[in-house]
């Protein structure tokens, strides 16, 4: 197991540096592979988690070539509210979204945008950034 490694090798896994600052594996590592779409949604920071004695979580994403051999169903992912974009649109309009989270297709990505996956490239998605993961495995 990941863990048993890291307990009698972190230093040589991880470096020096990064194990004595941290003393385990500091990152969450996995393959994620989802055919569906994942709702909006953000991290803390790491000001905000610090309050409760936790910490923030960046996200990055990079899609191997070697398994994602096709785009799947809809290769995008959405990042952020783009209102300024959809010229008309009210703090209104993204309430409603809110008040129907839970009814499914609820119409944010209506207000985001979305950036087309490319095999071989990455993402770094700070915390406090709305984002939908797209369909490619990472």
């Amino acid at each position: 197991m990941l863990k048993d490694a890291v307990a009698e090798r972190g230093v040589d896994l991880v470096g020096k540096s990064v194990f004595k600052k941290y003393d385990r594996w500091p990152v969450y590592s996995k393959f994620f592979d989802n055919m569906g779409p994942i709702p909006h949604h953000m991290h803390q920071s790491f000001e905000d988690t610090k309050l409760v004695g936790q910490e923030g979580k960046p996200e990055s994403y990079y899609f191997p070539p070697q398994i994602n051999n096709i785009d799947n169903n809809f290769a995008h992912t959405f990042m952020g509210l783009e209102l300024r974009l959809k010229p008309g649109t009210e703090p209104a309009d993204v309430r409603r979204c809110l008040e129907n989270w839970n009814a499914g297709d609820n119409g944010i990505l209506d207000l985001s945008r979305a950036y087309r996956l490319k095999r071989g490239t990455g993402w770094l998605i700070p915390p406090r950034v709305l984002h939908a993961p797209g369909l490619l495995c990472t």
